[in-house]
């Protein structure tokens, strides 16, 4: 099927260059994210966990304590952790699209063109919210291919892509995280070289 006007618009104005950090991310820090492997056993919990969490759908799931004085890590992850809610809530208020998103598992490599990726396949729109002393991570919705990623493979093996039956399958996905994991192997290999 045919993209629609809009849709080749925005595909003209994606940027699918390194500078894109929907493709490229050579270091998390300063860079406004988190990476989830830092709450690894910070409230009791693997890193995982939250991955797991996130995969079996639930809409709200508990980070880390706001303060915790026994452990510095705790406190600097909170601190990032409230300069990344802040940023989300101005950019939610100025412009009204979300933009904090969990990305989930990560490619790295290059493409048959020579471009160099190091990009999550899978997004999931979130939010942050501080409540009775805890962080939270809030899903807002269902997860969906990394956009920018799929338009950067469909230029470099110069062939369309599915995507309307990438994202039904992906709708499909079981909500345990090993058959989560083995079904996007599935499809992974079954659509991308």
């Amino acid at each position: 099927m045919r993209d629609s006007i809009f849709q080749t618009y925005l595909n003209r104005l994606t940027d699918l260059s390194s500078k894109n950090k929907s493709l490229y991310m050579p270091k998390i820090e300063g860079s406004g994210m988190i990476d989830i492997r830092d709450f690894d056993f910070l409230n009791g919990e693997p890193a995982f966990g939250v991955l797991q969490n996130l995969i079996q759908g639930k809409r709200q799931i508990p980070l880390i304590p706001e303060i915790d004085p026994r452990l510095d890590d705790t406190n600097q992850l909170s601190k990032n952790l409230s300069r990344l809610a802040f940023r989300d809530q101005l950019l939610q208020e100025e412009t009204g699209e979300l933009s904090l998103f969990t990305g989930w598992p990560y490619v790295e490599g290059k493409l048959i063109n020579g471009q160099i990726l190091r990009a999550p396949i899978l997004l999931l729109p979130v939010s942050l919210k501080r409540e009775k002393g805890n962080w939270y991570l809030l899903a807002e919705n269902s997860w969906q291919w990394n956009p920018a990623f799929l338009l950067a493979y469909r230029h470099a093996i110069r062939s369309e892509i599915n995507t309307e039956s990438l994202d039904e399958a992906l709708q499909e996905f079981a909500t345990d995280s090993i058959e989560f994991r083995t079904q996007l192997s599935k499809i992974l290999s079954e659509n991308f070289a």
